[in-house]
């Protein structure tokens, strides 16, 4: 272990920096071989590099630069995969022994960007200086991958351009990694919006404006659809200053920005797939989708055609632009809009996205283009054809790291996203985090959450439920506690969307996790869950989240700590999980729960200290199993034949509100037949309750109390040394990056100072 001073460079004057903090997947290094103990494998080098031990016989190995006046000395990566736009991090440790010398713009340490002949676009460079044999830790952040580069390479260069350097000096522990996937590519934020009205428009015309709407979006949105509710709209100029006028003439938009086009895109709405064409590649081409029966009105504005998806689909998007597109995140959905009335809402996110529309009954083709999308992205749409319904479209897609991003009807993505540019670092609060809860005994604690929150269209659709009385216009809500849900990614998919439900929140109102992360995904069948919990648990800080709803198909195999923990460990290790609540699907949401009454589960699970509720009834108006309460008399009456002791396990209720059977009416018919031993709670306040009555410490746990005896002290220093060297997935990688190094200790050593 290298003593090491950290330096924090957040950025180059050569590279641009986006505006968002970045979160890096630092569970995949890009490059192999990052210590010499493999010896030259994957690395060039020149005459004056070699391989040194630096243990003093103990076998820890570096890279050892010796250049001599005017011969330099260097080592470089093999080539590596870049992708342009995305953004990386650059780690290294670096020493130059005392007496070696370093001509000024002479040793660089570089991530260099090349293009398909190989040669170099660009570089990264960062400038070496004398360390009087101290390794320094350097960590370069937001290093910004150009437009054309098809490989990256990593450099170390001593003595270069002739100029007298000399002497050793030393490189080790190099790290790449790449950014996890932003949702929005949107470089700016609107300040002036132009409103046109759906009902001024058909349905190909509503096309060519919402692909217009998206081309713009990819710098700065523009132009914003009403669609007969102004909530949001005029939330926009209330709360965040975009000014907005209404022009309901497509002529005007014509006129108006024909000239930051390339041309049309031809196409025939009445064949489905040739709009999944159009709409692939119109992000990449800069063109406008363009039906054939407004074709020559379009040439009018001068504009030419590039394309003509006619008799084209998906296949042909997927094997001619595939290389062009943004592989973080696809879509696929049905593109009949005879089949689905509002196929084509949507697709201005699409192309400001220029995401690949695919949709296709061939599941292996469909699982070669999956296998292509980086994991850990949206899968925007619903009920795949090349799967089934609901739980085989997700079971196919979690398959593949992928999270079904539901409710494709919601129009104005690209518009509202843009917002994000705005607020990129803004932390929101929910006015529940200002309760202070205290405990009871003699009672019994029961939370109520609504289900299918996950979907886009329950809060960014024009009539979503912000306006339905069922849901959260209901003149009860804040009169009893109630749990919601939204996605954490709405910090960068519509953040004025978020804040609108947060400002409209009671302190009898909570918000949770859906859905199982960033998207809709069922972890048992996720081979890739660390990209996906990394980035949700950053979002969750942000947005004052502190539980998640885990969605799941494990039903009929048994529930228990031992095997459900390595995926469980993916959402407890994080800071910002206090705890989490199960749902199967497999199960009717509940199945678990009444094993629990036949004792053949556990009616509270803990994993890393941290609970996990699994759903214990619901009020679900179906033809489900014996134990899911159908209506407000049955889940009462089930509810306050219940213990109510909050030292026992089985005094704790979570409920799932199926939300296509009830909705806020029937939970106040539920709680009204309760007997007055029972305690109607958020699930942030469950949560808590199990904390302060069944939890050794009475809190969350801090991580680095590895035995667990609530204090952080020498004993767990004494767990954290023997585990150096073997902790991976272990309970001692504190900063959850799946690795047991030097940022693991200076964790510890903060967590025993506080």
């Amino acid at each position: 272990m290298k003593i090491s001073v950290q330096l924090l460079i957040l950025f180059s004057l050569m590279f641009p920096v986006s505006a968002f903090s970045s979160v890096y997947n630092e569970n995949n290094n890009l490059v192999n071989n990052p210590y010499g103990e493999a010896g030259w494998q994957n690395w060039y080098r020149s005459q004056n590099a070699e391989i040194a031990d630096i243990s003093a016989g103990a076998g820890e190995k570096s890279f050892k630069l010796q250049p001599v006046p005017g011969t330099h000395s260097d080592i470089r990566s093999v080539k590596l995969v870049g992708e342009p736009n995305q953004k990386l991090k650059f780690k290294y440790s670096f020493k130059s022994e005392p007496g070696s010398s370093i001509e000024q713009g002479s040793s660089y340490a570089q991530v260099r960007f090349l293009d398909s002949s190989g040669s170099v676009l660009n570089a990264a460079s960062y400038e070496l200086v004398l360390t009087s044999g101290q390794w320094i830790d350097y960590t370069h952040e937001g290093i910004v991958v150009p437009n054309g580069t098809v490989n990256l390479d990593v450099r170390f260069i001593t003595g270069a351009f002739q100029k007298n350097s000399q002497g050793e000096f030393f490189v080790d522990d190099i790290y790449l990694y790449q950014e996890l996937p932003k949702f929005s590519s949107c470089d700016n934020y609107p300040d002036q919006l132009y409103v046109i009205s759906k009902g001024s428009m058909n349905e190909e015309e509503k096309v060519l404006i919402q692909s217009l709407q998206g081309l713009l979006a990819q710098d700065k949105p523009e132009i914003y659809i009403d669609m007969g509710n102004d909530d949001y709209l005029n939330d926009l100029q209330a709360n965040h200053g975009v000014n907005y006028t209404r022009v309901d003439s497509l002529f005007w938009y014509m006129n108006n920005y024909s000239s930051d086009l390339s041309g049309y895109i031809l196409a025939d709405l009445d064949e489905p797939q040739s709009m999944t064409a159009a709409v692939s590649i119109s992000g990449i081409m800069n063109a406008v989708i363009v039906d054939d029966s407004l074709e020559s009105w379009v040439q009018s504005f001068g504009l030419s055609k590039l394309a003509d998806t006619r008799g084209k689909d998906c296949r042909w998007a997927y094997e001619n632009y595939w290389d062009q597109l943004n592989k973080n995140g696809i879509v696929v959905k049905s593109p009949d809009r005879n089949e689905v009335a509002w196929a084509y809402n949507s697709i201005d996110w699409y192309i400001a996205q220029k995401l690949l529309w695919w949709w296709d009954e061939s599941e292996s083709l469909s699982s070669q283009v999956y296998e292509s999308v980086i994991d850990s992205s949206y899968c925007y749409g619903w009920n795949d054809p090349a799967a089934g319904g609901e739980l085989d479209t997700v079971s196919f897609h979690s398959q593949f790291s992928l999270y079904t991003g539901a409710g494709t009807s919601a129009m104005n993505k690209s518009t509202l996203a843009g917002m994000a540019n705005k607020y990129p670092d803004k932390q929101y609060s929910q006015p529940i985090s200002n309760e202070d809860f205290t405990t009871e005994s003699g009672v019994h604690y029961v939370a109520f959450n609504m289900s299918d929150m996950d979907n886009f269209g329950v809060h960014l659709n024009h009539y979503g439920w912000h306006t339905k009385q069922d849901y959260y216009d209901n003149p009860r809500r804040g009169d009893f506690a109630m749990g919601w849900g939204i996605p954490p990614s709405y910090l960068e998919l519509a953040p004025t969307v978020l804040e609108y439900w947060y400002r409209n929140a009671t302190a009898n109102d909570s918000f949770i996790v859906p859905g199982a992360g960033l998207g809709y995904i069922y972890p048992t069948l996720t081979p890739e869950l660390y990209k996906n919990t990394r980035k949700m648990g950053q979002l969750m800080e942000r947005a004052d989240m502190h539980n998640v709803m885990i969605l799941d198909k494990l039903w009929p195999e048994p529930l228990t700590e031992a095997d459900y923990y390595p995926k469980a460990h993916y959402y407890t290790r994080l800071d910002a999980v206090k705890g989490l609540f199960y749902v199967d699907v497999a199960g009717d949401y509940a199945r678990y729960g009444r094993e629990a009454d036949d004792g053949n589960a556990q009616r509270i699970y803990w994993f890393d200290g941290k609970p996990m509720i699994p759903c214990r009834y619901t009020l679900w108006d179906g033809g489900q199993y014996d134990g899911i309460s159908k209506n407000a008399n049955q889940l009462a009456a089930s509810i306050n034949a219940s213990p109510a002791d909050p030292s026992n396990p089985d005094s704790y209720t979570f409920v799932v509100v199926h939300a296509w059977s009830y909705g806020l009416d029937e939970v106040y018919n539920t709680i009204q037949q309760l007997d007055s031993d029972v305690r109607v709670v958020t699930p942030e306040e469950l949560i808590e309750q199990v904390y302060m009555n069944l939890s050794p410490c009475g809190e969350v746990p801090k991580k680095a109390d590895l035995n667990q005896d609530c204090e952080v002290d020498l004993a767990d220093y004494s767990l954290l040394s023997k585990t150096w060297l073997d902790a991976g997935m272990g309970t001692t990688d504190l900063t959850s990056d799946d690795k047991m190094d030097l940022d693991d200790l200076i964790y510890f050593q903060d967590s025993w100072l506080d």
